[in-house]
């Protein structure tokens, strides 16, 4: 998921939308396409779209997850946390804490968690 206003913010403002569409113009296997926020994602044709996408309002995790997430953002050690702006970012950091209740979960995962 590509978005140029969020590319800048992490210092990747050499991304450019439209050299990329370009690029996969010119190409049989990609195929990139724009969603209703103006974010871009990519697909590589012939394989399934199984990614997750982190804007859905739909709650798929089990009532443990939350409940466990709040114990720990209670805690002293999840209050004291700064965490960075972006659901990206955020997301590295809490997996980076090996945290028990995210265990088993992808990035894109904790990222529509966040």
């Amino acid at each position: 998921r590509l978005n140029e206003g969020r590319a800048k913010d992490q210092k990747a403002s050499d991304l450019n939308v439209s050299i990329l569409s370009e690029l996969c113009r010119k190409s049989p296997r990609l195929l990139l396409q724009q969603d209703h926020c103006s974010d871009c994602f990519l697909l590589i044709r012939g394989r399934e779209a199984n990614f997750v996408d982190v804007l859905s309002p739909n709650d798929v995790y089990p009532p443990e997850l939350w409940d466990q997430a709040a114990q720990f953002f209670e805690s002293p050690e999840g209050a004291a946390l700064e965490m960075p702006g972006g659901r990206h970012a955020c997301a590295k950091v809490l997996m980076a804490l090996d945290l028990p209740f995210l265990e088993g979960y992808s990035l894109g995962q904790v990222c529509h968690i966040t």
